[in-house]
């Protein structure tokens, strides 16, 4: 398979923003269940959590230091956060936490990864020119679960948004 992501890239393909999009709607849709009336600061912590394995891992992939899914998507790195966030007792770094654990959760994170280094060194990344990196981070789904999981979160947020502002009006 891997061998064709060229082609999975420019032909035939559901279109997702999957980053961009995806991770927001479920850090938000979390976010929101776990604290109804979470403050801003609170959300912006759970969305900036919801995006923090790709912050680590996507540019060490697009320079060529590592994989798509490495370190920030890995065990070892949420048991970091999970024992920072018991030290520190801070709300809003347990809001990032559960922005992380959303993110790994909708990624499917394959078990060699997020077991990281109990089932040895990471799978060796696959060398491919930049926009195949592209397009398979933004427009390339190779399992429909996700898929599912994301239109999942979209229509949760859209519901709940909808929910909140009736009738054109903020509802409180």
């Amino acid at each position: 398979m891997l061998q064709n992501f060229p082609s999975l890239i420019f032909g035939p393909r559901v279109i997702s923003l999957k980053m961009i999009l995806g991770h927001f709607s479920a850090s938000f849709v979390a976010a929101k269940f776990v604290k109804k009336d979470a403050s801003t600061l609170q959300m912006a912590c759970a969305i900036v959590g919801g995006y923090f394995p790709d912050l680590i891992d996507k540019p060490m992939s697009l320079l060529g230091l590592g994989m798509a899914r490495g370190f920030g998507h890995s065990g070892l790195l949420l048991f970091g956060l999970l024992l920072l966030a018991s030290l520190i007792k801070n709300p809003l770094l347990w809001m990032f936490v559960l922005g992380n654990i959303i993110h790994l959760m909708t990624d499917f994170v394959d078990p060699a990864v997020f077991l990281w280094p109990a089932l040895g060194p990471f799978p060796t990344p696959v060398q491919l020119a930049l926009p195949d990196l592209l397009g398979i981070y933004y427009f390339h789904f190779g399992r429909p679960e996700m898929l599912m999981v994301e239109l999942l979160f979209h229509f949760l947020l859209i519901v709940y948004l909808l929910r909140r502002f009736k009738g054109g009006t903020y509802a409180h």
